[in-house]
């Protein structure tokens, strides 16, 4: 359906979710193609059950149990060299969305311009479950409020630059 006006008035509050049923307040953009991926993962990884040691890694979507104080890889956004940061996880699951393996052009696009956003950053979110990291990582790279929506969550961000500097995600957040 297409909206007229009240372009950046929507946040997530403006959805309702009832059973399977989904309804918005306000006009509102949504993605939802790499959230699918991040279910995926956390049905794979409840066949090993709480018992067994266990990570599924799809690919930028990963979930260990158990998960603390254990570390993953979060990869430089650099598409000509893939060199990684070790970092401790913060959560059961990890997610990271970057634009480099799309020749410059991030598949995520601003809700407000419908530009793609040309950041040379990756984001990485830890959540309890791979599908809301998923999910989150792209609420990051354009929502105002991403720090809010992290904090009522429970997830933790972290920001990568091409060079391998992680940025404080409040930092980066405040940027946007």
């Amino acid at each position: 359906k297409t909206f007229e006006g009240d372009r950046g008035q929507s946040t997530w509050r403006d959805l309702t979710l009832t059973g399977k049923t989904v309804s918005f307040k306000k006009p509102i953009a949504l993605d939802l193609g790499g959230i699918a991926k991040g279910y995926a993962v956390d049905r794979a990884i409840e066949v090993f059950g709480e018992r067994v040691d266990s990570v599924v890694n799809a690919g930028g979507d990963l979930r260990m149990n158990p998960w603390i104080q254990k570390n993953a890889a979060i990869r430089v956004p650099q598409p000509d060299f893939a060199i990684s940061l070790e970092c401790p996880m913060q959560r059961p699951a990890l997610a990271t969305s970057a634009s480099y393996f799309h020749e410059g052009m991030n598949p995520i696009f601003c809700p407000y311009s419908k530009e793609s956003i040309m950041d040379t950053f990756s984001v990485s979110v830890f959540a309890d479950t791979c599908m809301l990291a998923d999910a989150l990582t792209k609420i990051a790279f354009v929502a105002p409020l991403a720090k809010e929506i992290m904090h009522e969550m429970e997830a933790e961000a972290i920001v990568v630059d091409d060079q391998g500097s992680m940025i404080p995600f409040e930092k980066y957040a405040r940027n946007r």
